[in-house]
């Protein structure tokens, strides 16, 4: 199993940042259980902090995910999984300005409602 984008280190080997892109609607109530069981898998194997989930189209534009019980962040939190919908009706430029949001947070950094 292996995530649709995977940042590495200059080596190739050590992947920093997952995200799969979802080419499907996100659900009425927003949770997909099993794409989030999948962003779990992408990001605890190789040890990451977080994980991206990317969907075609939703209700919200983002949403958080914290996993009780895994303790992958120093402070103790758990692997944080950010869903993220863009809307694929409007102008070109306006997902791919999205995306560039995406990829240019830091990790880690706090800016979505927990859900």
């Amino acid at each position: 199993m292996r995530p649709d984008l995977a940042v590495r280190t200059g080596d190739g080997r050590t992947p920093t940042a997952v995200a799969d892109a979802k080419h499907k609607v996100e659900k009425g109530d927003g949770v997909l259980n099993a794409d989030l069981y999948q962003a779990l898998a992408h990001a605890t194997v190789p040890g990451l902090r977080e994980a991206h989930l990317v969907y075609a189209a939703g209700r919200r534009p983002a949403r958080l995910h914290e996993v009780r019980g895994t303790t992958a962040r120093p402070n103790g939190r758990g692997v944080r999984l950010y869903q993220h919908s863009l809307d694929l009706s409007r102008e070109p430029a306006h997902p791919l300005s999205a995306l560039r949001e995406i990829a240019g947070r830091p990790a880690g950094a706090d800016l979505l409602s927990r859900s």
